[in-house]
């Protein structure tokens, strides 16, 4: 009598479930490996058990692998196709695999052997296999296509995320002393006729509350003249705004909603010079609509009641 219950020592690696990217687990090989590998029950929790027929793996090897999804919504595994990828991969009891999840059941697979460390393998060449399923090899095109995306995305993310921390500290330093102000930027700064307020504190310490224009000097060092509006002749109540040049310097610029302007006084003489340092917005969702400058007439209608503008 065949008995094979597998035994698998499973945890999840990130306690805190995101969503793809932040999913990834990591199994000891037990004896019985060979025959299926078992899914981590706060694994299955997190993802649409609804769409796990199939799974992609991305080998060391270099290729993917096609291995069925078998089991229930409580008790997944990888059955059918697990085996040829054991078997290939040379696995053994006691080695430590560890599953990247990428999204749409695909995973990126890391073995270490039994000398802890990475096991190395050698690409190989599999011109026969392709052929004879070309038709799986177009599916996988379009599975490694969106794990490259995502890789992509949150490479970009760190990047930004990277040189605005660099930005920051020298502004930081930058604006020590001197009259300066940030601006988180909104729809109302880049949508219709855009404009955007200055405060104050700012307006008193650099003594430009009677000035009707200013210039601005982007990071490239390029200057844009803008002119300042006030809502009212009472100095001490009403409000000054940039206006006319300030919808060209956004446009130039490449402003979009979410981003931070810091703008310090940089020369006071009869035409002030502001100096601008621009940060980008970190990361966003996908459904959120996001406002720049440069929209059509119906872009920005749709913009503005989705911003309750």
């Amino acid at each position: 009598m065949h008995t094979s219950h597998l035994g698998l020592s499973t945890q999840m690696a990130n306690e805190q479930i995101l969503g793809p990217g932040n999913l990834e687990f990591f199994t000891v090989l037990l004896p019985g490996f060979s025959e299926k590998l078992s899914l981590p029950h706060k694994f299955i929790r997190n993802i649409n058990t609804k769409k796990c027929e199939r799974a992609v793996l991305r080998s060391p090897l270099g290729n993917l692998w096609h291995v069925k999804v078998q089991g229930d919504s409580e008790n997944l595994y990888f059955g059918e196709g697990w085996q040829e990828f054991a078997r290939a991969h040379q696995l053994n009891v006691g080695f430590f695999l560890v599953f990247d999840y990428e999204g749409d059941m695909a995973f990126n697979v890391t073995v270490f052997d039994l000398s802890m460390c990475m096991k190395e393998y050698t690409p190989v060449n599999n011109s026969e296999s392709n052929s004879k399923n070309h038709a799986n090899d177009l599916i996988s095109a379009n599975v490694l296509k969106n794990m490259l995306q995502k890789s992509m995305k949150r490479n970009r993310r760190a990047v930004i995320a990277f040189e605005n921390k660099h930005k920051m500290s020298e502004m930081n330093s930058f604006c020590a002393s001197g009259p300066h102000f940030k601006a988180t930027i909104k729809p109302s700064n880049l949508l219709w006729k855009p404009y955007l307020n200055l405060p104050y504190k700012f307006r008193t310490s650099s003594n430009i509350s009677k000035k009707d224009k200013i210039i601005l000097r982007d990071p490239k060092g390029q200057l844009w003249p803008i002119r300042i509006y006030y809502s009212s002749d009472n100095a001490l109540c009403r409000r000054a705004q940039f206006g006319a040049g300030w919808e060209k310097f956004c446009i130039n610029n490449n402003l979009e909603e979410g981003g931070t302007c810091i703008f310090k006084l940089v020369s006071k003489s009869s035409n002030d010079i502001l100096h601008v340092s621009i940060f980008k917005k970190k990361c966003r969702k996908q459904w959120e609509p996001q406002a720049r400058v440069g929209y059509s007439l119906p872009e920005r209608l749709y913009l503005c009641i989705a911003k309750n503008i």
